[in-house]
């Protein structure tokens, strides 16, 4: 005879198998996130040194670089870099595929600065805001959320104001993107 205590161990058990199974996944492409990070940000530094030996390109876009003072801000200045490379050659021989885009923002005593890392699909896989007050981590995959973190601390179940970020870093995504291409179809 099945007693109350074994019955509620084997329900536990059911419930927490899939659970932990759904954790160690999204670890898995929490980890493959954090190599291709570390591997763009390899590949982007070393083009940096010489890129006439390099498969990366940048472009950048600077607002205000002669520093003139904003009404109401003052110093104000923000510079957009898309790094890319080749993506299917074969398709098409220009490189065109996003690595990364950073996004660096000074409105007087305030600093700002958010990256995009791409995989090799085009595909947002992270993004990073940080701000005098706080930074956010954003880990994506089949452009789901797979975990927020802000500071140290992972948020397990992002709340409404969460969700806003989320959306926002999308929303952001998508217009430097748009910007992008936009650049690299001017003649």
């Amino acid at each position: 005879m099945i007693t109350l205590r074994t019955l509620m161990l084997l329900t536990l058990t059911a419930i927490s198998i899939p659970l932990l199974a759904q954790n160690a996944d999204a670890d898995a492409r929490i980890t493959e996130i954090r190599r291709l990070y570390e591997q763009t940000n390899r590949q982007i530094e070393q083009a940096e040194e010489d890129y006439g030996a390099s498969e990366v390109y940048l472009n950048e876009i600077v607002i205000n670089k002669g520093g003139t003072s904003y009404p109401a801000v003052g110093i104000y200045r923000k510079t957009i870099r898309f790094y890319y490379t080749f993506g299917d050659r074969e398709y098409n021989p220009y490189p065109d595929r996003l690595m990364k885009i950073t996004v660096t923002t000074e409105r007087s005593a305030r600093h700002e600065y958010a990256e995009f890392i791409f995989d090799v699909s085009g595909m947002l896989v992270f993004a990073f805001e940080k701000n005098d007050e706080s930074e956010t981590r954003y880990y994506f995959s089949g452009g789901r959320l797979i975990r927020m973190q802000r500071g140290s601390d992972v948020i397990p179940d992002p709340g409404p104001d969460e969700k806003t970020g989320v959306q926002a870093i999308v929303t952001r995504k998508d217009a430097l993107i748009k910007i992008f291409f936009a650049v690299e179809e001017i003649d």
